[in-house]
């Protein structure tokens, strides 16, 4: 869920909004709700740990997702090495 909630709109807005047909904000708001919900807490540090492990799981698929090009231009490889630095600082983090 992180990647189509969060990910895509940290990558490029707009391909969130084309994919999924509403705002970034209105896919922030869904995903805190529903993260929440479904891990039955409030404790906003359990949420920010959760929240990070997803997000390593969907970088990596993004990084995936654009290194299946054939040729990458130099806005993918901008966007991957991006990625790959939120990677590195999720690690750190968790």
């Amino acid at each position: 869920m992180y990647l189509f909630y969060a990910g895509y709109n940290e990558l490029d807005p707009k391909i969130a909004e084309e994919f999924m047909g509403f705002s970034t904000q209105t896919a922030e708001v869904f995903f805190k709700s529903f993260l929440k919900q479904y891990l039955e807490t409030d404790d906003f540090s359990e949420y920010e740990s959760t929240v990070k492990k997803a997000a390593l799981f969907a970088y990596v698929r993004l990084i995936g997702q654009i290194r299946k090009k054939s040729e990458l231009s130099d806005k993918d490889r901008e966007a991957v090495s991006r990625l790959e630095e939120k990677i590195r600082d999720n690690l750190e983090a968790i």
